[in-house]
């Protein structure tokens, strides 16, 4: 497996700006997310995992959200996390563009995008 990077997109007023998601596998079995409010983290893990534990990507995975401003909804970075973490996973890079911008929030059982 390899370092998967995805981009996410958040409105700071009515100015987008890209935010850089990376997802690294790790040792353990979860998924820890850093670079955004803990309460944030908490919400995209528990949308994001059912996806997660139903493909075939397997393992721990270390998220990491860059340049997110402060204060800014982050619901719309849960397809970006998803992005990153399945580009761990050889197969999938050849199916996603990789300067493509992944804005959407999924539904708590991970397999609809709500639009934002």
């Amino acid at each position: 497996m390899k370092t998967g990077v995805a981009y996410g997109a958040v409105l700071v007023g009515l100015e987008p700006r890209v935010v850089k998601v990376t997802a690294t596998p790790s040792k353990g079995a979860g998924i820890t997310i850093t670079g955004m409010p803990e309460a944030a983290a908490r919400e995209t893990f528990v949308r994001v995992v059912p996806v997660v534990r139903d493909s075939f990507v397997t393992g721990g995975f270390d998220v990491v959200v860059e340049g997110l401003p402060d204060k800014v909804s982050t619901a719309q970075l849960d397809l970006a996390v998803l992005v990153a973490i399945l580009r761990t996973h050889s197969a999938t890079s050849r199916f996603i563009g990789e300067e493509a911008v992944f804005v959407g929030e999924l539904e708590l059982s991970g397999y609809a995008v709500r639009p934002v």
